[in-house]
Parts: C-alpha cells; sequence; structure tokens
C-alpha cells in the first residue's frame, strides 16, 4: 500500500504530537502574525507525506497566529451553484431552529438583530446548516469530505474522523453555509473554540467586486489593527487558522437596503466539527472587544 493510503487513513498521525507539545508550551494565539499564500492541492500534498521539517514547521506557524489561503480548494462552479441552490431553499422554506440531538434535521435560520442575542456574539446572516446523517441532497459531504479530510490530518485527527458520528457520540461533522445579506450582514470580532477541532476552515462562495462591494473578513493584528482579507480572496479558495485569533467580518454594503430574499451578498462556507447538544458543557466562542 502506498503513502497516500496510509496518511488519509490517519495511521501515524505526526501532526497529534506536535500540537500536543505546542500546546503545553504557550498561551493560545490571539492575534495575526502573518498572511501565507499556497496551493491547496501542494498543500494537501505536503499534509499527506508528513515529512518530519513541514510537519513542526507548519504546526508552529499556524500556532504563531498564520493565516493560509488555499488557492483553489473547490471548483468556483460547485460553490457559485450551490449558493443559488440554497438561496432557493432558503426564501421557498419557512427559517427553524434544532439543537444538535439525535435525528437533527438539516435546516436553515435567519439570525436578524434580535435572533443574534440569542448567541455569544453578535452576528446577522441566514445560516444553513448540514449534517452527514441527512440526506446529502445538495452533494455537499460528497464534494467536502475529499478536501476536508486532508485539513482533519493537519488538525491531529484522523482523516476520517467524526464522519459516521450522530450527536448522541458527542462530536459531529457539520457544515455551514453562511449568506451575509448586503446592507447589515455581519460578525463582531470573536474568537472560536479549538477543542474539538484545531483549525477555522473558511472556503468563500462569492467575491467582493462582484457579488458585493464592501465589507468582509478581517483579522486582528499584533498591532491591533483589523488586517482586511478580501481582495485576495477568490470564489473556491480556503483559509485555515487557529481559532483563537481574533477575526470578525465588517458589515457587506454598510448602507444599503437589506432584503432578506435577495442573493446579495458575501456567501461563507464552513466545515467544522462540534460537541453536540448531547454535551453537558459545550465549548463555544465569544465576543472580544477591541481596546
Amino acid at each position: 500500500m502506498n503513502l497516500f493510503f496510509f496518511a488519509i487513513m490517519g495511521i501515524n498521525n505526526k501532526y497529534k504530537a506536535k500540537w500536543e507539545f505546542v500546546e503545553k508550551q504557550d498561551s493560545v494565539p490571539r492575534r495575526m502574525n502573518k498572511k501565507v499564500t499556497v496551493s491547496f492541492n501542494l498543500f494537501k500534498q505536503q499534509i499527506i507525506a508528513q515529512d518530519p521539517k513541514f510537519v513542526k514547521e507548519i504546526v508552529q506557524s499556524l500556532y504563531n497566529g498564520d493565516v493560509y489561503i488555499l488557492k483553489g480548494a473547490f471548483s468556483s462552479k460547485f460553490m457559485i451553484e450551490l449558493r443559488e441552490k440554497l438561496h432557493k431553499y432558503g426564501t421557498s422554506t419557512d427559517s427553524s431552529f434544532h439543537k444538535m440531538l439525535e435525528g437533527c434535521p438539516d435546516f436553515h435560520r435567519i439570525i436578524d438583530s434580535d435572533v443574534t442575542k440569542n448567541y455569544s456574539f453578535e452576528s446577522i446572516k441566514h445560516s444553513f446548516y448540514f449534517f452527514p446523517w441527512n440526506n446529502d441532497q445538495y452533494d455537499i459531504f460528497k464534494e467536502t469530505y475529499p478536501i476536508w479530510r486532508a485539513i482533519k490530518m493537519l488538525c491531529g485527527l484522523d482523516s476520517e474522523e467524526y464522519e459516521k458520528n450522530t450527536p448522541k457520540d458527542g462530536m459531529v461533522d457539520r457544515i455551514q453555509i453562511v449568506h451575509y445579506p448586503s446592507g447589515a450582514g455581519r460578525i463582531e470580532t470573536h474568537s472560536d473554540p479549538y477543542q474539538v477541532h484545531r483549525l477555522i476552515i473558511s472556503c468563500f462562495m462569492s467575491k467582493r467586486g462582484v457579488d458585493y462591494e464592501q465589507g468582509g473578513v478581517y483579522f486582528i493584528n499584533k498591532t491591533n489593527q483589523k488586517v482586511d482579507f478580501e481582495n485576495d480572496l477568490e470564489i473556491g479558495d480556503m483559509q485555515i487558522y487557529f481559532p483563537t485569533i481574533l477575526h470578525g467580518v465588517n458589515t457587506i454594503d454598510e448602507g444599503k437596503v437589506l432584503d432578506w430574499s435577495s442573493s446579495a451578498g458575501r456567501w461563507w462556507f464552513g466545515p467544522f466539527s462540534n460537541s453536540s447538544n448531547h454535551v453537558e458543557k459545550r465549548y463555544e466562542g465569544f465576543a472580544v472587544k477591541q481596546k
């Protein structure tokens, strides 16, 4: 059997030990260090090869606060077609909410200025939630798992960890797709949990200057300044970074009239492994006010 087979099945994952080592040495990062851009396909090959030098350098780099842009992770065709399908789904069915309990369906929820008060930090968005135990009617998991497995491996997990889990197992995979509508879509500066899935995976389904004009993702650097990333991002690109780095989304097309029925705005795609609601004490993110 070749190296690819062993690596992708999570045999002898060298990243796990390196993460455990760095996490014992230092406190979690809160500020962005630098921006790194690389081809996703090249990066995936490097992950799978597990060269000791790469393992050491990439884990340290991510824990130092470096933010990686991985070019061309998804096809732009898939992303554009998916957002069109989800917009139709989101405008033809009711917004709802379901805790991650056994039997949880896929659903979507409009999170407006009233609903956002139920969350640990403010966000205005239309979120779509998908779980692997359901019918995958849009082929989201089919397209995502071959990409996600490499990043799970980099996180120190088995490449297929949690794929077969359901909420009663405690930890589950979930894909959240978000529409930040023009006129209001945003997320305040916050930190995300890292204890289950050590890296945030952000994938991009729209482009500034085409689908919206202003706003988008930013990170807080070591001089407490917002660093904008949107001009570096194309549809199908991916970002990865350590979840505790402070980040947010500036208001999309601030000043425009908000219209929840319109597809205009910023679309984002996020695979992540979460604690289900069967877990008594779940890890959650929190808002961080800048000084």
